[in-house]
């Protein structure tokens, strides 16, 4: 399903289909972190955010790609 999240580049485009219709965002920020890091996962006042998660290089890491409505 996250396959191609790895591809994802700052400026991209994301679409989320939902049962209310498709949301679109930005892609503002690609992180590698590691699996232990948990302080990248938070909630913004104000701000309208995507994060997707996958893990990269065989499990040792997790690209983390921010994007914003």
């Amino acid at each position: 399903l996250f396959d191609s999240v790895v591809n994802l580049r700052e400026g991209d485009s994301v679409e989320v289909d939902t049962y209310f219709g498709s949301l679109k965002y930005k892609v503002t920020k690609v992180m590698d972190k590691s699996p232990k890091d948990g302080d990248i996962m938070f909630i913004e006042k104000g701000k309208d955010k995507l994060s997707l998660v996958t893990c990269i290089q065989g499990g040792a890491a997790r690209r983390v790609v921010v994007c914003e409505r």
